[in-house]
């Protein structure tokens, strides 16, 4: 079956169920040494987290926080209702931030925080960015949510990395934030602990939870609902289709709501299943590589989908990094058509991002983020794929 997400296997569903809680370091993968490592159900959260810690430091109302313009318009709910101004900045077509033009951007409003984000796995320009955040006194945020585990090039300069183990195993929810004491700002470890205990963190949200109206009851339903639906994938062999957004962005987009987000704290279960699959890291891994050099032998043909170019993205072998999707260029014009003909042929293709309000009002100043949403698809390369039957799936096209 083509699952756009990982499923559990059963042993680690039973053993989750039926192990009592262990106080094993779970977030090893990601933590480096002399981090502080805490647990969210979303990186979503932890960005939230870190502005109103910003705001605490700096007593002031708002904060500014500069966020790359190809960004999800949904993992900016929470660090919205938190107040602060958002200032979308330009990235170029390797989608590195476009640091030529940074200082007209500086000097109208320069960064409390910086976010850099290491697209699709990719390591960014994390020492360049290191460097402005010190000049500008701002806090660098590595949102590292596409990027399996800590790796070269990423969790290395930051003041703090978002790690979102959910997007590549199978668990409902889990999230690692990581404070670093020697990024741009030099938290060290007094600066760290004024933060509060790692397991504070999610509690540090109680407010902004109860103004998003996120309730325990909803929470739980959306880890029930994330179990049956992978229950029932793995117990039929039914084809369960996503219902995929439109192609086309919707102008002028609207904000997202609130209610996927659920509550800061990691849910039972994910923490549970999360134990079970950390030991496979390196399996997983190695296969999502696997998956993506399928879909490329498989979509890069010139027979495939009548003619219409579908050429692999940036795929640098000078770099280990762990694909979170395989993303390919194709023609924007044809790009609507050839994802509509993918996904009816049952294969996990999506676009990528729902791009900001802000974004997308003003595609002159953010051509690059424009013209990467509507000549990109992604295929996804999760760990249980079953490649025999993509294979299959393949010769039908």
């Amino acid at each position: 079956m083509l699952t756009a997400a990982p499923l559990p296997t059963w042993s680690s569903l039973l053993r989750a169920v039926a192990r009592p809680h262990s106080a094993s370091d779970i977030a090893a993968p990601w933590r480096g040494p002399g981090d502080a490592a805490g647990w969210l159900s979303r990186s979503a959260w932890s960005l939230a987290l870190i502005a109103l810690w910003r705001k605490r430091q700096t007593q002031a109302a708002s904060v500014t926080v500069w966020v790359p313009d190809l960004f999800c318009n949904a993992s900016l709910v929470a660090l919205r209702a938190t107040g602060v101004d958002l200032v979308f900045y330009p990235v170029t077509g390797e989608l590195t931030p476009d640091f030529a033009a940074f200082d007209s951007l500086a000097a109208a409003k320069p960064p409390d925080l910086f976010m850099l984000v290491h697209f699709f796995g990719l390591p960014s320009s994390a020492a360049v960015a290191r460097e402005f955040c010190s000049r500008n006194r701002s806090w660098l945020i590595e949102d590292a949510a596409h990027v399996l585990r800590r790796s070269a090039g990423v969790g290395e300069h930051g003041d703090f990395v978002l790690y979102s183990p959910h997007k590549h195993l199978p668990i409902p929810d889990g999230a690692v934030l990581i404070a670093r004491a020697n990024g741009p700002a030099q938290l060290g470890a007094a600066g760290i602990a004024a933060l509060g205990p790692t397991n504070s963190w999610p509690a540090q949200l109680l407010g902004l939870q109860r103004q998003l109206g996120c309730s325990r009851n909803r929470s739980r339903l959306r880890t029930g609902s994330w179990l049956v639906k992978r229950l029932l994938q793995k117990l039929t062999r039914r084809q369960w289709q996503r219902k995929h957004p439109p192609f086309a962005e919707i102008l002028p987009a609207q904000p997202a709501q609130a209610g996927p987000l659920g509550l800061p704290a990691p849910s039972r279960l994910g923490q549970r299943l999360l134990r079970e699959v950390v030991p496979e890291m390196e399996t997983v891994a190695q296969r999502r590589k696997d998956n993506q050099r399928l879909w490329d032998a498989m979509l890069c043909r010139p027979e495939v989908l009548q003619g219409q170019r579908v050429a692999p993205a940036a795929r640098p072998e000078d770099v280990d990094w762990t694909p979170y999707l395989a993303a390919y260029r194709v023609d924007s014009a044809a790009a609507q058509a050839i994802t509509e003909a993918l996904q009816r042929q049952g294969l996990p293709v999506t676009t990528w991002p729902d791009l900001p309000p802000e974004v997308s009002s003003n595609t002159q100043h953010h051509a690059n983020a424009w013209a990467q949403r509507h000549s990109r698809l992604y295929l996804s390369v999760h760990q249980t794929l079953r490649i025999p039957q993509a294979n299959r799936r393949g010769k039908q096209q």
